[in-house]
C-alpha cells in the first residue's frame, strides 16, 4: 500500500482494520447471543453506508472532471480545488442523508439552541426574587 498510495495508504489500512475489527466483534458477540440490533438500526446503518458510497462517487468524478483544471494552478487555485472537494463532498453527503431520512431540519436545529437575551434573563432573575 506504500508505493502506489503513498500517506492515503497508511489512513486506508488503518480504517480497514478497525471496520474488520468491528465486523468481527459484532459477529462473535451476536453469535454467542450478547449483541442484538434491531432491524431498524441495521437499516439506518445501511443507508448510512449508501449515503458514503454515494458521497465517494461524487468526490470522485468532482476530482477527475471539475478540480482537475484546479489542481494545475497556483496555490490559490489548489486551495479552491480541496474547498471544492470538502464543500461538494459533505453537501452530497448530507443531502443524501436528509434524503434517505436519517436526519431532519428539527434535528439540525436542535443542535444549535436559542439564546437568552440579557433582558430576559433579569426578568427571570427579578421574577424568581
Amino acid at each position: 500500500l506504500i508505493h502506489p498510495l503513498r500517506h492515503v495508504g497508511i489512513a486506508l489500512a488503518t480504517g480497514a482494520t478497525a471496520w474488520i475489527n468491528l465486523t468481527m466483534l459484532m459477529y462473535s458477540l451476536h453469535k454467542k447471543k450478547h449483541l442484538d440490533l434491531p432491524p431498524k438500526s441495521v437499516w439506518r446503518a445501511v443507508k448510512i453506508f449508501v449515503s458514503a458510497l454515494i458521497m465517494a462517487v461524487v468526490l470522485w468524478g468532482m476530482q477527475r472532471f471539475v478540480v482537475a483544471g484546479f489542481l494545475a494552478g497556483d496555490q490559490l487555485h489548489k486551495a479552491l480545488g480541496l474547498v471544492s472537494l470538502v464543500v461538494g463532498g459533505g453537501g452530497c453527503y448530507f443531502v443524501s442523508l436528509y434524503i434517505f431520512g436519517i436526519f431532519s431540519l428539527t434535528m439540525i436545529k436542535g443542535l444549535f439552541p436559542k439564546r437568552i437575551k440579557k433582558a430576559t434573563m433579569i426578568t427571570n432573575i427579578e421574577k424568581e426574587s
